[in-house]
């Protein structure tokens, strides 16, 4: 598991030092809204590099338990997101443009 967490890593690292030869990229910033029969959530996606993005969500899971009966618990999450034919779907006519 830590080795696969360090080669993230340095993948990531990587691609964000690598400079991109045209204007491709992902957006600066997305907001988003997600509602379920399970919860509600809210999510912001930050623009790391051209290639890669942080993605942020924060909301509140419900569950409904047998004895106890109605369950309610934050939820807080950190991802990141690896863009990785971010090019060729711009080169289709992508809406992939800064």
């Amino acid at each position: 598991m830590k080795s696969k967490n360090i080669l993230f890593l340095i993948l990531a690292l990587t691609a964000i030092l690598i400079k991109a030869q045209d204007n491709t990229s992902v957006e600066k910033s997305i907001y988003s809204v997600q509602l379920g029969i399970m919860g509600v959530w809210g999510q912001n996606e930050i623009k790391l590099s051209n290639t890669i993005a942080l993605r942020t969500e924060i909301g509140l899971y419900t569950e409904i338990q047998a004895g106890s009966g109605f369950f309610m618990a934050p939820e807080i999450t950190f991802e990141p997101r690896w863009y990785y034919n971010i090019k060729k779907r711009a080169s289709k006519g992508g809406k992939y443009r800064e």
